[in-house]
């Protein structure tokens, strides 16, 4: 049974290697809705900590903290290195860092991180007036653009649409053509090195543990095959 689990666990770990791109990210909840924050936010008890002010507007931030704090650093602090970003996160119940999902989840092989303590996002959703900035602003929350037709357009004129929609506005058009159109610059720097390896995990490092086991595995076996002998002699007496 237990040579069973050994070796189930292996064979899980050496399959899950060829899939190294691929992961499971399980998200942690806060305890406390964005709403409640923001009274924090108006009586100074929490901080705010971001990669870059262009994450936020100015008057959204205003109404986060009942005041202008565009240019207070002890309200709203910016670090753009990742590593220090969760550094100051996580030592220091103090600070709020408002990072998107995609930041949190996966390295940027110029901007590696470790993280020291695991993250809780913030529950965002709902509890809002429909005047609110903070709530307008929607974060967290999927934003799906829906196009509205009249239903005299013709089947062929929709179908039309459609096509285009698909086809000059998928991500990798809006990653790399529609970018560099409105942008007039790359998204991202081409480097012909990298500093981060995703390679599985080859078998050979394992030799040493698979032998040991190996080892064991025939001792059993021979074992097995006395107790069968001994026990045969035994009746035969």
């Amino acid at each position: 049974m237990l040579l069973y689990i050994i070796s189930s666990t292996f064979f899980f770990f050496f399959y899950s290697a060829v899939f190294a791109g691929n992961a499971v990210v399980t998200v942690t909840k806060a305890d406390i809705h964005l709403k409640e924050l923001l009274v924090l936010f108006h009586s100074d008890e929490k901080a705010l900590i971001m990669k870059d002010l262009a994450y936020i507007k100015r008057n959204t931030l205003m109404e986060m903290f009942g005041r202008d704090v565009y240019n207070d650093r002890e309200r709203v602090a910016i670090e753009p290195t990742m590593q220090q970003f969760v550094n100051k996160v996580c030592s220091t119940s103090h600070l709020v860092g408002f990072v998107s999902n995609f930041q949190s989840v996966t390295h940027n092989p110029h901007d590696p991180f470790s993280l020291p303590c695991r993250l809780a996002q913030i529950d965002s959703f709902g509890q809002f007036s429909l005047d609110s900035l903070v709530g307008q602003a929607m974060y967290g929350k999927e934003r799906p653009v829906t196009f509205y037709v009249g239903k005299h357009l013709k089947r062929r004129t929709l179908k039309m649409f459609n096509q285009i929609i698909l086809t000059m506005y998928d991500n990798e058009k809006m990653a790399n053509l529609w970018w560099r159109r409105y942008t007039t610059r790359e998204r991202r720097e081409d480097s012909t090195t990298t500093s981060m390896a995703y390679e599985p995990v080859p078998i050979y490092t394992l030799k040493t543990f698979l032998m040991i086991c190996g080892g064991l595995y025939a001792l059993g076996i021979l074992i097995f095959f006395v107790e069968i002998l001994v026990g045969t002699i035994k009746r035969r007496r």
